[in-house]
């Protein structure tokens, strides 16, 4: 999660055309929340976002309350409402809908702008001082006089289990969403941009998660799932700038055997993790771009580093429960990885 985050805030800033961390530091803020204890934690806040809707103090309900009244446009705080509220947030778990976003009209120093908003949920037994501490520690480039921290210290220890009562053996998991705010210039960025963003993954431009429940259903498909065989070794081995751009040539490959039919569609899911969807396709024509997928990847890095891998895919038949396929479709994929890696494997039935 963490390193997501670490990822996300800075790509975002160049998406958006901000330059270096000043600029970040003035029109973007990251809060944590949890909606147990009803809690909102800053992570870090950009000058514009400077408010007494970020008070650690303010109860999460109240600060979506004051964000409402008093920052978010007439016209967007019906939906606004909705994307903020615990309800909501619990409903998009149970639905394994993780990752949200909105953009919305608000009213800042400087006037109305327009603000994109990136929610992703998770649930952790961590206390969220200790979550924003470790995030802090490790996320050096968010390190600039325009940010505002929280006011702790990060390298000083952290109670493991706030939620838990001393000398009690039960953890509870709690439900948290971290909220990543980014101004938006319009004259830099216009709305059509922003909902680019909100629909696909800012690293490879494949659809993202959110974007299953819209062009996604139960009908009849051939649903893939797969990922890069031994992907840690090449991070570990030549760091994560590589492993990003390994994660590039994959989706330019996906793009490049998929996408040929108006009813294929290719996502992230996360990590090293893609899914492909073919409706109405038949298994034999999903069998042959499966053979092309599944040829080793050799390219040359922006560092000059010669790189090879090899990806391996899991599939299934769909016809009637999408969730349960890509469920199949997984459990093929870590079949097909056990029987040697650089393969595909129907899962059984």
């Amino acid at each position: 999660m963490n390193e997501f985050f670490k990822l996300l805030v800075w790509q975002m800033a160049q998406i958006l055309g901000y330059e270096g961390q000043t600029d970040l530091a003035e029109h973007a803020c990251l809060l944590l929340v949890d909606y147990d204890i009803n809690t909102c934690h800053p992570v870090f806040i950009g000058k514009q976002f400077v408010s007494e809707a970020f008070d650690p103090a303010l109860p999460w309900d109240g600060a979506v309350q004051y964000l409402l009244s008093d920052v978010i446009s007439e016209e967007y705080r019906k939906e606004s409402e909705i994307f903020f509220s615990e309800h909501a947030a619990r409903r998009k778990f149970e639905k394994q809908r993780v990752n949200d976003s909105i953009n919305y009209m608000s009213q800042l120093l400087n006037g109305k702008k327009w603000t994109h908003c990136i929610q992703s949920i998770f649930t952790s037994q961590r206390t969220i001082q200790d979550i924003t501490a470790q995030f802090i520690r490790e996320s050096s480039f968010l390190r600039s006089p325009g940010i505002l921290f929280p006011d702790f210290d990060p390298s000083a220890p952290q109670p493991e289990n706030l939620f838990t009562p001393e000398g009690s053996a039960e953890n509870k998991e709690h439900l948290l969403s971290y909220f990543l705010v980014i101004e938006v210039d319009e004259i830099r960025k216009s709305i059509e941009s922003l909902r680019f963003l909100a629909r696909h993954d800012q690293l490879t431009g494949l659809y993202n998660r959110h974007m299953m429940a819209e062009l996604v259903d139960d009908g009849p498909s051939v649903v893939i799932i797969l990922d890069i065989d031994n992907f840690k070794e090449i991070n570990d081995t030549y760091g994560h700038a590589v492993g990003d751009e390994a994660l590039c040539n994959v989706a330019g490959r996906l793009e490049a055997i998929f996408w040929q039919r108006q009813k294929e569609f290719v996502f992230r899911l996360g990590g090293d993790e893609f899914l492909v969807v073919m409706k109405d396709a038949s298994e034999e024509e999903a069998v042959k771009r499966l053979k092309q997928l599944c040829e080793p990847v050799n390219f040359i890095s922006a560092d000059k580093q010669a790189i090879h891998f090899t990806l391996s895919a899991g599939y299934t038949l769909c016809n009637g429960d999408f969730k349960g396929s890509m469920k199949s479709a997984d459990m093929a994929l870590y079949l097909a990885k056990n029987n040697g890696r650089n393969s595909f494997r129907k899962a059984e039935e």
